[in-house]
């Protein structure tokens, strides 16, 4: 994490290097543009991240900023995320617009142009006032300051404001000849006082000893002689107390200190042990509270004990940490960020029960994990978070009500999982290409399987009869070449294209009687089969006349009007709980639902959307109280606004189509609880999300790149993650790429 960023305009890019050169120089890390931004990212996601995680910004000020358009951007975004601002000012420019409300009452450093140096390393102290910065040799140096100049001595970056203690060293002889008498009781007090020292001594030692004894994870089996210097570490001070930065030591063992010049140690800052491979083992005190983005990553840590009082590990923090085998997490962790273990060497996994959130690529990756205990609390999954492992049996708790696709994708040791009794649908490739797995228990509350959630699996038999199982999507259980038998429930209506394609050992299916739509290619390439439906057999070569059937059946249905790329469907006129969008009316393909279709229709309870469809107008299913999921619909890339307002979806209709989330989609949708929204969403329109009073927690992705103020207005128990912090209702104004929608 850099200290400060350098905000200046292009062309005056030789100043804003120099001054970038000195601060480096003297110990402050910098973060300015271009150098700092990686090939392939985007200037203004990499400017966004960086004002978010500095603690200063300098606004090099000049005719050339006053006349930029960039500048003022980066003073706002600054301005939002409450960073002290200091201006530089270079030339006599005045100052103007957004640089005047910004600027006006800053404390301002000009350049001196005879010795630029000279108004360098005025703003540096500015800066390390400001942030608490102290380097090692500083603090090494000021620990010398004799008794008779302590007081005329200034250290330039004082600890958190804390004052300097008293340093030993020669005191001068001013005390008066002391009488002869006096000195026999001298020496006698002297001897007690001594004795009294002494006792004083070993008391605090054995105290110490009893406190390390009992700290748990506290540098655990580590001795206090062992913990390591302060010299051993650069790191920041600020208001909540000290910041290691980095580890610049050479020891395998690392004993971080609890405090630092009578400061608490609270933080491992972003990528503070990143990339080393020296350190084996890393003991961290009970104060710290926080492990920042990449603390860890790709180091040769082995063993890491950490602290009692840990409240959050940020994204990437031991990410590719191949050495790691075991961890153990302290009772205060809430959720794993994304990708902090991935690609780890992770063995074994037991989370405690304080665990809520597991969330996205969490431990992907980590090829030897074979053990997983889970959080008996846990509410969410997110994609791809145990993607890739070597797990071999997984119990999902029943806390769970929200999974998120890829979950256990590619895991070539597991045999047998059991999902959450609610869960009501197995997410997209959730389970995919898991070559061993024949041994499935179904939810209770499961509605719909996804595409390709069991592709290419071992299952041997798949009975849903006990669920209240709707729709089987795209490709659910393609090439599972051993499957045999499928025990479909009454409740069943639409099995979708590719379904169960080349099941080659697949036989007799049997559909249920209310069953509504049999897509043609449903069961391609699996030549064994025959069907029974209202007891008729069709063979392989019979279904796409059934499927022809059932889709004239289902197009009486609806009205429609015919437009120029298609049909779009204006009403439903059935009386079906559970409702199937035809592809085809009268040979045309439907294209689009229009405005109102749905609107108010209180009986809906379930919509399959066909994949001709790519859009859903406003109001489409708007006050659709009843309606708890749609399914299908694929290939849909715009959605009106108001499409969902007020319905009573439990999980969000986004496919992978839809880049904007419109304003008032999912307004006052009570049922929504957890949410992943996928990376192809960059902007997220206002009232999107508000009035969602059940909306636990909703992360997003780098790509979104706008989103709202007022999206998720009055949905008071909502907690937003963006890569890579977490916001709760309160916070919201913090998110970085939060904006003002005027006019929409």
């Amino acid at each position: 994490m850099a200290d400060v960023f350098i905000s200046h305009s292009s062309k005056d890019k030789e100043i804003a290097d120099r001054l970038c050169e000195y601060l480096e120089r003297n110990g402050l890390k910098c973060w300015i543009a271009p150098r700092n931004i990686e090939p392939g990212c985007e200037w203004p996601v990499a400017i966004s991240e960086a004002i978010q995680n500095v603690k200063i910004m300098v606004v090099i000020y000049s005719h050339n900023a006053a006349s930029s358009t960039q500048v003022p951007k980066e003073l706002t975004l600054a301005d939002k995320r409450k960073k002290r601002i200091i201006p530089y000012k270079i030339d006599d420019a005045d100052l103007e617009g957004s640089f005047d409300y910004f600027l006006s009452s800053a404390h301002w450093i000009m350049e001196d142009k005879a010795n630029p140096d000279a108004s360098f390393a005025e703003l540096r102290k500015v800066i390390c006032n400001s942030i608490g910065f102290i380097m090692p040799q500083e603090l090494e140096a000021a620990s010398h300051i004799s008794e008779d100049n302590i007081h005329q001595t200034v250290i330039t970056q004082p600890v958190s404001s804390k004052e300097v203690k008293t340093v030993s060293g020669p005191v001068k002889n001013k005390t008066k000849k002391k009488k002869a008498w006096l000195l026999p009781v001298c020496i006698g007090g002297g001897i007690v006082a001594l004795g009294l020292l002494l006792f004083f001594v070993i008391g605090i030692a054995l105290i110490g000893v009893g406190l390390s004894s009992s700290s748990g994870t506290n540098n655990m089996n580590a001795s206090s002689d062992k913990v390591s210097p302060a010299s051993d570490f650069q790191y920041l001070v600020d208001p909540e107390g000290v910041v290691i930065t980095k580890y610049i030591g050479t020891e395998e063992e690392v004993v971080v200190p609890s405090e630092i010049s009578g400061t608490s140690v609270v933080e491992i800052s972003n990528n503070a042990f990143a990339n080393n491979t020296e350190i084996k083992t890393v003991y961290l005190p009970n104060s710290i509270l926080f492990i920042e983005y990449g603390a860890f990553c790709n180091s040769s840590v082995e063993k890491v004990f950490l602290p009692k009082n840990l409240t959050r590990i940020c994204s990437y923090a031991f990410y590719g940490c191949k050495n790691l085998k075991q961890i153990t997490f302290p009772n205060t962790i809430e959720r794993i960020e994304p990708y902090a273990f991935g690609e780890s060497g992770l063995e074994e996994l037991v989370l405690p029960n304080s665990v809520q959130h597991i969330m996205e690529f969490s431990f992907y990756n980590c090829t030897k994990l074979k053990s997983i205990t889970f959080s008996e609390n846990l509410k969410s999954i997110g994609t791809g978070a145990f993607a890739f492992t070597a797990v071999a049996e997984v119990n999902l708790p029943d806390s769970i009500r929200h999974l998120s696709a890829e979950v256990f994708m590619e895991c070539d040791e597991l045999v047998s999982i059991k999902f959450p009794r609610d869960i009501t649908s197995i997410p997209s490739h959730f389970l995919y290409s898991c070559s061993k797995l024949k041994d499935v228990t179904f939810p209770s509350g499961l509605l719909k399987i996804d595409y390709y959630a069991f592709g290419f699996t071992a299952l041997e038999k798949v009975d849903l009869s006990n669920t209240p199982l709707i729709s089987i999507e795209y490709g659910a259980f393609e090439s599972c070449i051993n499957l045999n038998e499928v025990i479909f429930p009454n409740s069943l209506i639409v099995i979708e294209d590719r379904a169960f394609r080349a099941c080659a050992s697949l036989s007799d299916v049997y559909l249920p009687e209310r069953f509504q739509y049999l897509y043609s290619t449903a069961f391609e390439l699996s030549d064994k089969i025959k069907v029974y439906f209202e007891d008729k057999e069709f063979l392989y070569d019979e279904l796409s006349g059934l499927s022809v059937k059932m889709n004239e059946k289902l197009a009486s249905k609806f009205t429609s009007t015919l437009t120029d790329d298609g049909l779009r469907i204006d009403s439903y006129i059935g009386t079906d709980m559970c409702v199937v969008v035809p592809e085809t009316i009268n040979g045309v393909s439907v294209t689009s639902l229009g405005s109102n279709a749905f609107f108010s229709n209180k009986e809906l309870l379930f919509i399959f959307l066909p994949y001709t469809l790519h859009t859903i107008e406003a109001n489409a299913f708007m006050y659709c109280s009843n309606l708890q999921m749609v399914s299908g619909g694929e290939s849909v890339t715009t959605v009106g606004d108001s499409a969902f307002a007020l319905s009573g979806l439990i999980e969000p209709f986004l496919p992978l189509g839809v880049t904007n989330i419109p304003m008032n989609m999912f307004y006052g949708c009570n049922n929504l609880t957890n949410i992943y929204v996928h990376k192809y969403v960059t902007a997220v329109y206002p009232m999107a999300f508000a009035y969602c009073e059940s909306l636990d927690t909703i992360s997003f992705t780098e790509t979104t790149k706008e989103i709202s103020w007022d999206a998720f207005t009055e949905s008071f128990a909502v907690n937003v993650y963006v890569p890579y912090y977490s916001y709760s209702y309160e916070q919201l104004e913090l998110i970085p790429n939060l904006v003002d929608y005027q006019g929409y």
